[in-house]
This record gives structure tokens, sequence and C-alpha cells, in this order.
């Protein structure tokens, strides 16, 4: 619906509903309405149980009293000790009475300021009947309906739980990919997996291709490890509805040795100039390119690549690469043999049953998109040579992301189809099953078309694509958020439309489209016109030009996005356990830590800007990975000196329930930290630090109503 409300419906989010794929389910008009506020929506409730203000208080004091233990290494002398420390919850045995009585005082002060209003109602941002409603599908989670998202982001979607058991059921009988293994089979191999790795790492870290401390980090799952489950989301854009399977191995045993191998094997994407990293890059590359008018535009899909790459075959064509480059990574005997391990331990877990994928990557695991792109890179390099063998035409441009690819060709459309049946016939399970030929094309989400530059000069029009299923579920203004997160995925959307749209008009068109999508989801007219106001068409080479980063997207992370976002927090959860930082090391992650998953990050870009800290390891995958998609979502350690900041944060961290009193949380916090550096001692430690309070997000539909294991 792109048709803002009526008087009636002003400043309301309107029934946009779901995809019902359930025979039974049929949702009333206060269900229907609680869903159409999107997964990501934070309901605010008129009480919230506050007894657990201060779980988190204790680590705070701890973390304080560390950091002068630490650095008062000489009476009078401060400095930071640099030798890398297995993080702990180690509490040094000096306790420093000022910052003992600094939090007695905060949170008596707290308690106080509780205590007097509680009994105080706050205005919650759903009705009665949305909250009864919304109740029963809590208490009604994965008995009878299963609600999750759909695959590329269009929206969640409920099926009955029987359907979704045998459609993973049916996934998992492919005699060809998966094996049903007994629970004491399980047991022999993972005994097997934990002695490869063990042996692997404490060879290598003898013949010293690797460090103690990247050492400790492949093996801090060794022990304590969760299987990974698996689970589906429905692609609602097939025909028939089938599930894309995905295996949540975030706290499994080879996790650390999945980012560790990926970390290194994304060193040779130098090497291939096909490979995309994202959606942008290509607008960069095209923006420069010139083409020949009698050229045609085509796009590939792969089918299933990542469960039909065979492990054998990547293993084989992954040391031809390293052979070529011998030169290129330092430690690659270690990279290979636990590519082997990683790629041969994919055991997952569906109910009570365990099974063993023995065909492809498992979806989920850290080094599959980057593995995934490499190979495909390799596969490429060998259909050249063929093509130039059997004189077949060559693109002019040829670009992919992983499975998704997109071409420019001087051909037509028999020749066109030579190359991509040459491109079935190198491998037996990896084939294109989809591909378009043509004067324009839609790729992940651009649209690519001859318009009329491309008649003068020969330089492509690219406009945004937006799939017709898409819902434009965005946040709804009055969901918990933070003000400036949902300011900022605003703004961040304006700007990826700047950047994508090579005409100013198409730029207009889908910016009016997002102004009435957003009234649609209860946006003030007056707030948006001056949000909007903020980006112009004018300033797209600069916005060009800067690295988007973290830039929000209104539906958490796009699907062009999944894949290059692990991989980026796969990169800062190593960078973070091999920098060398010490149990007083203060650990910032966004202050927007909001309950979510690894699809569903929203706005870090003005979160880490902020900062706090975290509440575990360092170097933990539990600490990134597990929160990704478990219960929160806390970004990497970042630098602490930046240009534009140069103090540490040590932070205090609150549940949600307190988020109402955010702004008496900091008063407090700035009185007592002056109190505190009134002290010459403890003024000579913190002088350099800010000390806050950090108020976690609460938690979100998604966290409420859906669950992936069954």
């Amino acid at each position: 619906m792109t048709i803002a409300p009526l008087n009636i419906y002003e400043n309301q989010v309107l029934p946009v509903g779901l995809h019902n794929l359930s025979k039974s389910f049929r949702p009333n008009l206060s269900t229907i309405r609680v869903l159409s506020l999107g997964t990501k929506f934070i309901p605010k409730w008129k009480f919230e149980k506050r007894n657990t203000a201060f779980m988190y208080f204790k680590d705070f004091l701890r973390k304080m009293q560390n950091k002068v233990y630490f650095t008062e290494t000489k009476p009078g002398f401060f400095e930071k000790n640099s030798k890398f420390k297995v993080k702990t919850n180690w509490e040094a045995k000096i306790v420093h009475k000022e910052v003992e009585a600094f939090g007695w005082r905060v949170r008596d002060k707290i308690s106080e300021m509780i205590e007097s209003k509680i009994h105080e109602k706050v205005g919650q941002n759903i009705s009665n009947k949305e909250k009864t409603s919304l109740k029963k599908l809590i208490l009604a989670k994965n008995k009878n309906i299963v609600i999750n998202d759909t695959d590329k982001n269009m929206g969640a979607a409920d099926a009955d739980k029987q359907d979704v058991v045998d459609e993973c059921v049916r996934q998992l009988s492919e005699q060809k990919t998966y094996l049903k293994i007994t629970e004491e089979k399980l047991k022999y191999i993972i005994s097997e997996i934990q002695t490869k790795l063990k042996n692997t790492v404490e060879s290598h870290l003898y013949k010293g291709n690797c460090t103690k401390k990247e050492a400790d980090f492949l093996l801090s799952k060794m022990y304590i490890y969760d299987i990974p489950h698996f689970y589906i989301i429905w692609k609602i854009l097939k025909n028939p509805i089938v599930g894309r399977p995905i295996c949540a191995g975030y706290n499994w045993i080879l996790t650390p040795a999945s980012i560790f191998v990926g970390h290194y094997l994304k060193e040779f994407y130098s090497k291939f100039e096909n490979i995309l990293t994202d959606s942008l890059s290509l607008v960069k590359i095209l923006e420069i390119s010139k083409f020949d008018k009698e050229s045609f535009l085509f796009t590939i899909d792969f089918k299933s690549l990542y469960t039909n790459i065979s492990v054998k075959d990547a293993m084989e064509l992954m040391k031809r690469l390293f052979f070529r480059y011998q030169n290129m990574i330092p430690n690659a005997h270690l990279i290979l043999e636990l590519m082997d391990i990683v790629l041969k331990g994919a055991i997952m877990k569906f109910q009570e049953e365990f099974f063993m994928q023995i065909l492809g990557i498992v979806m989920g695991t850290n080094l599959a998109p980057i593995l995934a792109n490499i190979y495909m890179a390799m596969l490429e390099e060998e259909l050249y040579i063929i093509c130039i063998r059997k004189n077949i035409i060559w693109p002019v441009m040829f670009k992919r992301f992983i499975d998704d690819g997109f071409g420019v060709i001087k051909c037509n459309k028999k020749q066109f189809s030579r190359w991509v049946e040459e491109f079935n016939n190198l491998r037996e399970n990896v084939f294109i099953d989809k591909w378009v030929f043509g004067n324009h094309v839609a790729f992940m989400d651009l649209y690519i078309y001859k318009g009329n530059k491309f008649l003068i000069d020969g330089t492509l029009s690219i406009k945004v694509f937006q799939k017709p299923e898409n819902k434009y579920m965005y946040i709804p203004f009055k969901s918990a958020h933070p003000r400036h997160t949902i300011k900022n995925y605003i703004l961040g959307e304006l700007k990826r439309y700047v950047r994508i749209n090579t005409e100013e008009f198409n730029f207009l068109k889908i910016r009016n489209k997002f102004f009435l999508r957003l009234r649609n989801r209860g946006f003030e007219k007056k707030k948006l016109t001056r949000w909007f106001s903020e980006v112009r068409y004018s300033l797209r080479a600069k916005y060009l030009g800067a690295n988007p980063g973290n830039i929000c997207y209104f539906q958490g992370t796009r699907e062009s996005m999944a894949d290059p976002l692990l991989i980026k927090i796969s990169e800062e959860t190593l960078k973070v356990a091999t920098s060398g930082a010490t149990d007083d090391s203060t650990e910032v992650v966004s202050e927007d830590e909001g309950i979510t998953t690894i699809e569903d990050i929203v706005c870090q870009e003005a979160s880490i800007s902020k900062g706090i800290a975290k509440r575990k390891s360092t170097y933990s995958i539990d600490t990134v990975l597990q929160k990704k998609l478990k219960t929160s979502f806390e970004c990497p350690t970042v630098s602490l000196l930046t240009p534009k900041q140069n103090r540490e944060k040590l932070c205090c961290i609150f549940p949600g329930s307190m988020m109402e009193f955010r702004k008496e949380i900091k008063s407090i916090f700035a009185a007592e930290t002056a109190t505190l550096l009134s002290h010459q001692n403890m003024r000579r430690t913190f002088k350099n630090i800010a000390i806050m309070p950090v108020i976690k997000n609460k938690d979100s539909l998604k966290n409420l109503v859906v669950k992936t294991k069954i």
C-alpha cells in the first residue's frame, strides 16, 4: 500500500498483515495489527518489572576496581598493561574505598528514584486489545503456529507447526546431502573433532604458525559449546513455497576456526576481479564504465549454491589457490587443515535427532560466504579458458555476489545460452537454474537498464529495485527504540536511494514513495519533512565516496548484506581476540544493544559512536555471535582512541526496563563521577575515561513471538 492514510488514521500504523501460510490460523484484527507492526517493533507496557535493574552493576564495579589495579603498577605512576590475558571474571583483591563508595552512592540514588516512581504508569504504545493479542501469541509460541521472518526480508510469515516440521524433515531426508546419525555416533564425531582441532592447533603453535592468542581463540569452544540447530525460513518468492535451510552454529566447537579461516581466506579476494562485496561496489563500477551500444545485460542465479558445493572439490581448489599464491598468507598449512576440519564437521540437531551434512557448505557458518565466493571465482577462471578454446564469447563485464551474477555481453541470446551451458558443465551439482537476458535486468537491490545516457555515451542507468511482495514493514515511529535509532535508519535509507539512483528523477520518485510508506507506519508529516530535508541528491558524490560502513537500513539487514555482515562480524571478532586487550580494557559495543538476530541488526553507525561496555570475554565467540542470533546484539570491541573521540568509555549496563529513567540515571552518574574525580588518585586513573550508564533496548516482537528451535 503506497497511499498515505486519511486524517482518521493520522499518525497510526496501518495494518498490512503478514504472509499467512497456515491452513488453520485465522488471526483477528487485533492480532493482525500486532503482527503488522513488524518483528523489529519494541512494545512498551504500562508497568515494567524493575527488580533486575542492577543485574550488571557488580560486574561494572569489578571493572572499575580492576582498572585501578591493572594501571597502578607503581605508587603514583599509572600505565596501561598491554600483556594479553584470557578474559575472566577475576576480581582484584585490593578494594579501593573510593570506587566502592561511588558504587553505593549511585546504587542508592537510583534505587530511591525507582521507588519514588514505581507506581507511575508508563504510556504504552499498543492498545489493550493489541496487548491481549500479543500475550496470546507469546503463550502460543511454537505450539501450533510458527512465526518467523521470511527469506529476502519480505516480512513475517506464519505457518502450521506441522508444516514447518514436515519441510525440515523433507530437506533433512535428502540422503545425498544429509546423513542421520545416532547419539553414540555423534559423541564419537565430536570427540574426533576435538582431538583433531587440539592436535592441529598445538602442532602449529609449536611450529610458530600461530600465536598463543590465536591458539586460545581457536580452542575457546572446545568443551563449552552448543550443537548447531537446524531450522528454515520460508522462501515466499518461490513457487511452490519452500524453506531455506539454516544451521545456527554460533556457539559450536568449530565456530572460532570458521572465523579464523575466513579471515585469512578473504585475503584472496584481491586476486579475483569478478567478486562483489555489495551492490554499492557495482554502482561505483558502472558509474565509470562505458559499453558498446550493441551490448546486452544479463543476470544469473545458481541453484542452492551452498549445499551443492562439493567439500572435496572445494579443498582441492583451495590447495591449488594456496600453491599459486604461496606468499599470500604466512600460515597456509594451518588454514587448510582447519578448513578441512570445519567443512567435515558439519553437525546439526533437529528436535531430538542428529544429522551430519555430507554435501555442501553449511549455511550460517562464517566461512561459507567467503569460501563460496572464492570457489566460484576459480570456476570462472576454468570457464574462461574453456570459452577461449571453444571460441565462446566472454562477457565484456561480469560481476558476481556469491550466487547472483550480473554481466554485460556483446552477443545474441542464443550465443549467451552457450556460455550458460558451458558454465553448467563445469561441475555436476553447481549450475545456473535461472537467467535473464535483455536491455534491463534486476540484480540484488538494483534495477540496471539502458537509459538516455546509454544512447549518448554508453553509460548504464541504475535505480532502486523493490520486489512487489515487499510489505515495507519499516520500524513504526511509536516503537520503543531510542529516537536517534529511528531517525538514523530513515537517513540511512535515503542516502542509499541517493547512491543507487543515477538519475535525480528516479530518486525523487522513490523518495516520495518512501515518505508515504513511512506515513503509513505512523510518522508525523512535519518530522518526516525535516528529516528528509537533510539528505539531498546534490550530495551524491559525497555519499558515493564515503564508506557506508554501518548504515542503518529499515528492515535491519537487507538481503544483499546478510552474508557481508556475517563476514564483517567475524573479522571484528577475530580482531578482538588477537588485539592484546587486558582485563582492565574497556570494551565498547553498541549503545542500542537491541534484542535481534543477525539479519535484524539496526543502526550500528549511530550506536557505535556512543558505545557501551560488553559483559563477557573479549574474544569469546559466545560474546559476539551467540548474542547476534540468540539474545541480544553486541558490536565487537572498537578502537577507543579515534580522531573524534579520544576517551575510553567504562559503562554500566542497565536493562531495557530502565529506559524511561534514562535522563535521571545519566544525571546521577554525572554528579557522582564528579565526586569520584575529586580524589587525586581516582582522578589519575579515570581522568581520560568516560564513566557512563547505557540502557539496553527492550525485547522486540521477534524475541517475544519467534523461536527458531522447534
